[in-house]
């Protein structure tokens, strides 16, 4: 390989590496919420860009905050998070999105994972 595709490739992983992962939260459980978010600031490579108590602005959220990953719970108020993921995805299909959930609801889990 020439020096400089060396060089380009050197600049590319090292600025990867040293790139923290932006992370949304989405939880209307606010001490759960909180738990989220001090793990999120904690853990390095990390970064913590936003935390919410409903989905309602997520389109507006993601524009402001530009987050790699969203973690989103299911059961949110105003309108779910699965309504949110797909209006997100419309958007902004490069973003990541970790369901979080503590229903034993079969059909919303996998409702859910189909608008991931």
């Amino acid at each position: 390989m020439s020096t400089s595709v060396n060089y380009i490739f050197y600049k590319f992983v090292t600025q990867t590496i040293e790139m923290n992962i932006k992370v949304a939260i989405y939880e209307d459980n606010v001490s759960l919420l909180e738990t989220l978010a001090e793990v999120i600031r904690s853990s390095e490579g990390l970064e913590l860009v936003g935390n919410y108590v409903h989905c309602m602005d997520i389109v507006n959220n993601c524009k402001q905050n530009k987050p790699d990953v969203i973690i989103m719970d299911i059961d949110m108020p105003g309108r779910t998070g699965i309504e949110g993921v797909k209006e997100l995805k419309q958007y902004f299909p490069e973003i990541e999105v970790i369901i979080n959930t503590v229903f034993d609801d079969d059909n919303r889990i996998f409702e859910a994972i189909k608008v991931c």
